[in-house]
């Protein structure tokens, strides 16, 4: 249990210092939301829509997505017009999506998931 404890104080104070753009071992706030556009392709311009950095399960991405669960991660939500999970064959039919969460290394800023928020 105080383990827990200390573990949600430790996401708070990252919570903290990320929202004051301050440093704390990782990517600034703007760094992030940068990175997270270079790994998506959008036929418009893309906008942040809200960027949270934290413990990957406590992002809600669940246990057996889970990399490990306590790696310190920034969930980054863009808006913009982006290519569905679509076949090469279907590319005619698929209709773009307008939110994609991009979830990158909070110290690094590598590319660890993306999903696509209907």
């Amino acid at each position: 249990m105080v383990a827990v404890g200390v573990l949600l104080a430790l996401d708070l104070a990252w919570l903290a210092a990320a929202e004051a753009d301050l440093p704390a071992g990782g990517l600034l706030h703007h760094q992030a939301v940068a990175k997270a556009m270079d790994y998506l392709q959008s036929s418009t311009p893309m906008t942040e829509d809200q960027s949270i950095p934290g413990p990957y399960l406590f992002l809600g991405w669940g246990v057996r997505d889970a990399r490990p669960w306590y790696r310190m991660v920034w969930a980054v939500k863009l808006s913009g017009n982006f290519v569905g999970d679509c076949r090469p064959s279907e590319a005619a039919s698929c209709f773009p999506e307008q939110t994609e969460t991009v979830v990158i290394d909070y110290v690094t800023g590598e590319f660890i998931i993306k999903r696509y928020d209907r």
